[in-house]
């Protein structure tokens, strides 16, 4: 019916439409912790609680809340209604995840308890979040369902008219107005659209357009309700119950910000009318208030960081000051502007709380980019109780109408977290470097090593172990149907002229040591993003420097004791591979030769592999410059190689204008054997997925590895007509360290080179924003050890690597 999900959020959902319509909504949804969730509804439903407790016993227990109740016309007059308090059909609390969230997790900036907004939001969430964490489960049928309980509660099965009041100027209320009568439409009510001069009192009974109503839906503002002319006359008709107001116009007493003020002065004066649970949801969800006065108000102007202020009576952001957003120059602008206009309208002064900043997606009309950005969460109550909850998206700390956007929003549990830092890394580098053999310790003058601890759910390492293994068998059997065919497939893998060598490679082995980039999606799927088949970097830090890493976190913690290291078998089995390798070439007593460039990262991990077989073998290390091809094999520094390890890329040796080099490529598999066979190529090139997806094409898998593949394999292809959405990676063929590796969004054309197109992982970030790259370790086909980065969309050198466990006592 639709064309896309932005039609039908216009003509369904009654979205404004506008230049930016598109840019309004993301359909990636957003998913928060569980943890964190719970901390919003804890305290969301006492905080609730306790303004209802105010609100009805405003003029008994609470009357000297009055005081603080900035006066507005008939504001006495709902104040002194003696009707029992109606249930509260609607309220939102704009709630937000602190920063430092580690004792105090969240805080509401304000309580919307008089004509809340965000149930489109959360009606979309509910639609499109099926089946993954859905806190929005039901809302739809709880808002009309609540509706009609209070209807039946005071009309029981009589037909009855409905007005829904709404100021026509303000078109996100209108049109929402439209979303409940379309909702709410039931023949036992009629629902009619009305603005404040449409309704109006004649012979004791509420009228919208001739027509008698019964109750008043408002989306108005109590303050303003003064617009209606006869609204005294409707007030005391109210009174009487001879017409239903929803919400209740003594929720303003919520409403009003000035309640903040309150309470913390009922917990500074340990008032006994709050309970110590009362008293501490307060303090932990609720930044302090206070009436501003001139005093705080010059304190404000020389410490603008730490303070906002707003209107007691402040509707859509509209002058809300937060100190932090201005310059010097701005804030004292600000300063006298509050201090002319609070003459006529009175203002709070908050402490400013430093919100989290987090990575989601926002969708720009044709691509869905990584975006960081200030999620306001709006807590939606409904007859007391959380029905849902909406995500509202905004670049800095205020929610504004012009630049924000929402998303989905779920819960989930958390699959990989970061432990704080156990000490400073300048406490153990010189030990890094002495006993790891490891110089890398900054990339860009950033420390390069974490001292923190990556934890993993143990059944997503299960799952990782599992899936590894089974994509490399079909890795090995797709590499066998290219090598039969690489006189055809040469050109398609980028490795024309390496076709002679590999065919007299007759290592079966999948790989001497290989490395899958693996990343977990939003959804807390695994999805491998590359085969790094042939020359993987990370070995000298998952061996040598995670040892050390454990080693000195145990020292200063017992919380480790017990903690199973993920690669504590990574070294013997790097030695069983190479010796099996080694084996097959039926050599006596052999030399192995590790060679690389003197390029720090390429001698690190060519170094921490010469370690694990230095004690078995005869060993040389050298400079790959250095090698020298002689009629009976190969030497270096005058000593004779029987099997060589070269932490080079095959195609580089290729394409050198050094002799050596291809002279070497010519006696491979005859007078001398690569420990990392020669074969790897075929799968280290990114053609290795677009074959495989081809291959799918000719039902050249059983189905079993063909939903293994879909399943983990994001959808690459030769052919951009083939991606589902624009949302894609260019990659090249033989790219490495995400050399011109770039999404889609940042592309002005598409480059003419050998590239592949691969369908985008929406990833999940950590810590300071950071992706997560889990590089599983291959040793002929078996998953041997882990290597964990954080770093940006795209991993390059400048990332940042941290050790792996799966739980931390």
């Amino acid at each position: 019916m639709y064309k896309n999900y932005w039609d039908k959020l216009l003509f369904e959902y009654k979205l404004i439409h506008s230049k930016r319509i598109k840019n309004i909504y993301s359909d990636v949804p957003y998913f928060m912790e569980k943890e964190i969730y719970g901390e919003f509804i804890n305290t969301a439903k006492i905080i609730n609680n306790i303004a209802v407790k105010i609100q009805n016993g405003i003029n008994s227990e609470f009357q000297d809340f009055k005081s603080y109740i900035p006066p507005f016309k008939y504001i006495n007059e709902i104040l002194s209604l003696r009707r029992e308090g109606i249930p509260i059909f609607w309220s939102r609390f704009d709630g937000f995840i602190r920063e430092d969230n580690e004792e105090k997790k969240v805080f509401y900036s304000e309580l919307n308890y008089d004509k809340p907004c965000a149930q489109r939001e959360c009606m979309v969430a509910e639609e499109t979040l099926k089946g993954y964490g859905n806190i929005n489960e039901g809302f739809l049928e709880k808002f009309i369902n609540n509706f009609y309980k209070i209807k039946d509660k005071y009309y029981k099965s009589s037909r009855i008219k409905v007005a829904l009041l709404v100021d026509p100027t303000h078109y996100e209320e209108t049109h929402l107005a439209m979303l409940f009568i379309e909702k709410l439409r039931n023949q036992d009510i009629e629902l009619i659209l009305s603005s404040a001069e449409n309704i109006y009192v004649d012979n004791a009974e509420v009228f919208c357009f001739q027509e008698k109503i019964d109750i008043i839906l408002r989306l108005y503002p109590t303050e303003y309700l003064y617009e209606i002319p006869d609204f005294l006359d409707i007030l005391k008709l109210f009174d009487q119950g001879k017409i239903l107001i929803l919400n209740d116009p003594r929720v303003i007493i919520a409403q009003c910000k000035n309640l903040y003020t309150y309470l913390w002065v009922l917990v500074e004066n340990k008032d006994t009318r709050l309970n110590d649970r009362e008293r501490k949801a307060v303090i932990d969800s609720l930044p302090y208030t206070e009436i501003l006065t001139d005093k705080n108000l010059t304190q404000a102007l020389k410490n603008k960081n730490n303070y906002v202020i707003k209107p007691v009576y402040g509707r859509y952001s509209d002058d809300v000051f937060i100190g932090k957003l201005y310059s010097d120059e701005e804030w004292k602008e600000a300063i006298n502007y509050i201090k002319t206009s609070k003459i006529e309208k009175p203002y709070i002064i908050q402490e400013f709380i430093k919100q989290k900043q987090e990575t989601t997606y926002y969708y720009d009309g044709e691509f869905r980019i990584p975006k960081d950005g200030y999620g306001n969460f709006g807590i939606y109550f409904s007859l007391d109780e959380v029905i849902g909850t909406c995500v509202r998206w905004n670049p800095d700390y205020l929610t504004n109408d012009e630049y924000t956007w929402f998303t989905p929003i779920g819960i989930e549990e958390n699959k990989f977290s970061l432990t704080p830092e156990y000490f400073k890394f300048k406490e153990i580098d010189s030990r890094i470097v002495v006993e790891g053999e490891f110089s890398g310790l900054n990339i860009w003058n950033k420390e390069y090593i974490n001292t923190s601890i990556g934890v993993l759910d143990e059944n997503k390492l299960n799952e990782l172990k599992y899936a590894t293994e089974e994509l490399s068998k079909i890795f090995v059997k797709t590499r066998d149907y290219i090598k039969q065919n690489i006189d055809v497939l040469k050109d398609i893998l980028s490795i024309d002229g390496l076709e002679e060598v590999i065919k007299k490679d007759k290592c079966e082995e999948l790989t001497f040591l290989g490395r899958m980039d693996w990343a977990l999606d939003i959804y807390n799927n695994w999805r491998l993003l590359e085969f790094n088949a042939e020359t993987p970097a990370g070995v000298a830090e998952a061996i040598f420097v995670e040892e050390i890493l454990f080693d000195e976190i145990e020292k200063r913690t017992s919380n480790l004791e017990g903690v199973r290291r993920i690669n504590e078998n990574l070294k013997e089995m790097i030695l069983q591979e190479g010796k099996k390798i080694i084996d097959s070439y039926n050599l006596n007593n052999p030399t192995i030769g590790f060679i690389s460039l003197t390029y720090y990262e390429d001698w690190v991990n060519t170094n921490a592999i010469y370690k694990i077989f230095k004690e078995k073998y005869n060993c040389i290390y050298g400079n790959i410059e250095d090698i020298e091809v002689r009629t009976d094999g190969l030497y270096i520094y005058n000593e004779k190689i029987d099997v060589v390890f070269r932490y080079y890329p095959l195609d580089w040796m290729k394409d050198e204008e050094d002799i050596e080099y291809s002279k070497l490529l010519e006696i491979a598999s005859e007078k001398v054997f690569f420990l990392n066979p020669a074969n790897t190529i075929i799968t280290q090139s990114k053609a290795l997925f677009p074959i495989i997806f081809e291959l799918i094409k000719n039902k050249f898998y059983t189905s079993r590895e063909e939903e293994i593949i879909r399943k983990y394999i994001p959808h690459t292809t030769f052919d951009i007509e083939e991606l589902v959405s624009n949302d894609f990676f260019i990659k090249p063929l033989l790219g490495r360290e995400g050399t011109k590796v770039v999404p889609s969004y940042k592309l002005k054309e598409i480059p003419d080179e050998d590239i592949v197109f691969q369908q985008s992982v929406l990833m999940k970030t950590c810590g300071d924003k950071k992706y997560v790259i889990f590089g599983t370790y291959v040793t002929g086909s078996s998953f041997a050890g882990i290597y964990t980065r954080l770093g940006e969309e795209v991993t390059t050198k400048e990332c940042s690597y941290i050790p792996l466990t799966t739980k931390v006592l």
